[in-house]
């Protein structure tokens, strides 16, 4: 009898610290819309996949330095893409300005060129873990894809009107559906665009992560790397197309995958140091074939080797977010709490400040303020952080206003 009674209380005991355990679905992250707390959401999945089918009590969800670069990469990722759009103008000025402001500019339009490549590799981190690959792909659809599908359809909605009725664009009839329907109404809704993609193909993808072998993964990023940034080369050069084709390996699915691929990877001493000096020697170099290709061009910038997936800004890419991981961002928290906040925020309303910031530099650039305020106002040096500063916070606070409404927090979640 004693036996039975004690059984019983063992179970009860483990479906009560079931119960308590934190869902892994209802943590789940996503890069593109994370939510007020979503600094703690990859933390708390952890904790959750942790102590599934323990008698373990879970543990508190708590910041673990492992997992904060998620935000900050967020965070500077959106940075860095603001501060190229702001400088974007002048790299197309090599024969009218200062050849030290046209070095300036590139510089600045190369380091953003990571940036979607960053937001992209962290997405895949989260959403393609082999725990997920048995999520039912309507839920997946439910929780994920609307969620982006919703602000993409709603912000080119707005950026259309904002063209026809604000800019007074006009526009044939066949063009706006062309627009509308191919995309993008406005330049920078690729991106939203490409994920939306990405996230079409999520679930299969999901299915291939968890059985491959690792030696697997790395010859599908090995032959994407060749297919999609190599290839370009060969062809510009020998003049020659390349008749291969490998359309499953192309686009951005490769730094979607290498997002899981460089998940547990770890650079910590000598390994980081060679990173960032891998980092800076790459940059160097990308600086001068951009700038041989445009003085080669009579001052067209040279765009070959300033794509997000040119062969010279993949490895950058890759590096960036290598060592952006391997920080003990938790230590800087601890020096520059200011910091930590601004990283905070500026995660938490990402994807708002992605759709919105363009009309914001376009609307200080036409002179809302009654008079232009651009990257020329000031020097390059004082003009772009401070126009990218003032960009964020104007683009951060409309953001988080349009959270609190019911209905329109869902164009920004």
């Amino acid at each position: 009898m004693k036996t039975k009674t004690s059984q019983k209380k063992v179970e009860e005991k483990q479906l009560e610290a079931t119960a308590k355990t934190p869902s892994a679905n209802l943590y789940e992250p996503d890069i593109l819309h994370p939510g007020p707390q979503a600094e703690f959401a990859p933390m708390a999945a952890e904790i959750a996949d942790t102590n599934a089918g323990t008698n373990a009590e879970p543990e508190p969800i708590q910041p673990k330095s492992h997992l904060e670069y998620v935000v900050v990469i967020r965070a500077l990722a959106m940075v860095i893409i603001i501060a190229e759009h702001v400088i974007f103008p002048q790299i197309n000025n090599y024969n009218t300005i200062h050849s030290l402001d046209w070095w300036m500019a590139s510089t600045m339009y190369l380091i953003g060129k990571t940036g979607s490549p960053l937001f992209t590799m962290i997405s895949g981190m989260l959403l393609l873990h082999p725990k997920k690959a048995d999520q039912p792909v309507g839920l997946f659809f439910q929780k994920r894809f609307i969620k982006v599908l919703i602000p993409f359809s709603a912000w080119s909605g707005i950026y259309m009107i904002y063209r026809l009725y604000w800019l007074g664009e006009q526009l044939p009839s066949d063009y706006i559906k062309y627009l509308l329907i191919k995309g993008p109404v406005y330049g920078h809704l690729w991106f939203l665009q490409m994920i939306l993609g990405l996230y079409l193909v999520t679930p299969i993808l999901r299915t291939y992560i968890k059985a491959a072998s690792r030696k697997n993964l790395t010859y599908f990023l090995i032959t994407w790397y060749v297919m999609t940034s190599l290839f370009p080369v060969f062809e510009r050069y020998v003049g020659v197309p390349i008749g291969i084709r490998l359309y499953v390996t192309t686009g951005y699915v490769g730094f979607f995958i290498l997002g899981i691929y460089l998940r547990d990877i770890k650079l910590e001493g000598k390994h980081l140091r060679w990173a960032m000096y891998g980092v800076g020697a790459i940059w160097t170099f990308s600086q001068f074939i951009v700038h041989y290709g445009t003085v080669a061009n009579n001052g067209k910038y040279e765009h070959f080797y300033a794509m997000n997936t040119s062969y010279n800004i993949v490895p950058l890419s890759i590096l960036s977010f290598l060592v952006l991981k391997s920080m003990d961002w938790n230590a800087i928290y601890g020096a520059m709490p200011s910091f930590k906040w601004m990283i905070k925020k500026i995660s938490v309303a990402s994807l708002g400040i992605y759709c919105v910031h363009q009309m914001i530099i376009d609307e200080f650039r036409n002179g809302i303020l009654g008079f232009p305020l651009d990257e020329t106002t000031w020097p390059l040096l004082i003009s772009v952080p401070v126009l990218t500063a003032i960009v964020m916070a104007v683009s951060a606070v409309i953001t988080l206003e349009l959270q609190k409404i019911p209905i329109l927090k869902n164009i920004v979640p």
